[in-house]
């Protein structure tokens, strides 16, 4: 949050787990956040390593879009990477 001060944030997360995670930040930074229902609305993919589909594992393990975006942000507990963020540019 505090390397984008500035706006409101467009993010997409894939299920409501990533809603979830936003309960980390303050209020006023909560209220910064904006969940998009489509990639292609958003600014940030919340990516929680929990693939619902063999096809989206796939696209993770070959680096396919938004894998392949700026990582901006990850959680790591115990050398396990629980969320990461990535920046999204255009396709």
């Amino acid at each position: 949050m505090q390397r984008y001060p500035e706006k409101s944030l467009k993010i997409y997360s894939r299920d409501f787990v990533g809603r979830i995670n936003t309960m980390v930040f303050s209020k006023q930074d909560a209220e910064r956040l904006g969940f998009v229902n489509d990639l292609k609305d958003a600014e940030f993919f919340f990516s929680l390593f929990t693939f619902r589909s063999n096809e989206e594992y796939q696209k993770y393990m070959q680096n396919d879009y938004p894998y392949n975006q700026p990582k901006d942000f990850a959680v790591i507990v115990k050398n396990y990477r629980t969320l990461q963020v990535y920046r999204l540019n255009e396709q």
